[in-house]
């Protein structure tokens, strides 16, 4: 489960970020409020169960509308089964896939705003180096013939700046975007 990796998100902090968008699936596909809400308590309990199969690069929310798909597949066969009813597998599918790319786009926002605050966050000195090398695209040598410092140091301090700004975005993508 998520105790496996002590460093990874639990599940009462990553539900919260997709309840909304797999609500809005399962009420959209099935119909029935209160059917729905059951398949969306089911969704938590299945992607809690799971957590360990959750690939931490992809979309937490994109994961769950997944699991959410499969779930209204279920019920659809049992209700076709009762009561005659035709549903289109391939019309899930569709909104499934739109559900989980709008997912994909908020996490994308979600990163580049992680990004963003990390950025202000930076020290001067290392802001300064951020600048020159990315926004003017200057090499490590040029950099040192302005800043008086040796291209190898310099290299070394993009090196590190990377890495806490790499850093600085996972844990706030971790604790909920850029606000933390």
């Amino acid at each position: 489960m998520a105790g496996t990796n002590p460093d990874a998100p639990d599940f009462e902090t990553l539900w919260p970020t997709a309840v909304d968008a797999v609500a809005g699936l399962v009420r959209g596909l099935v119909g029935d409020r209160q059917v729905a809400d059951e398949l969306v308590q089911e969704v938590a309990v299945q992607a809690y169960r799971h957590l360990d199969r959750w690939r931490a690069e992809g979309s937490f929310t994109g994961w769950c509308l997944g699991i959410a798909r499969n779930l209204v597949r279920m019920h659809w066969r049992t209700a076709a089964r009762g009561r005659g009813v035709i549903r289109d597998p391939a019309l899930l599918d569709t909104l499934a896939g739109e559900a989980a790319a709008l997912a994909e786009e908020d996490d994308a926002v979600a990163e580049q705003d992680a990004l963003r605050a990390c950025l202000e966050a930076l020290p001067p000195a290392a802001w300064e180096l951020v600048q020159l090398h990315y926004v003017q695209d200057l090499t490590p040598g040029a950099i040192a013939a302005r800043t008086a410092v040796a291209p190898g140091a310099v290299r070394v301090r993009l090196h590190r700046i990377r890495a806490a700004l790499r850093t600085c975005i996972e844990r706030r993508m971790a604790i909920g975007g850029a606000d933390a």
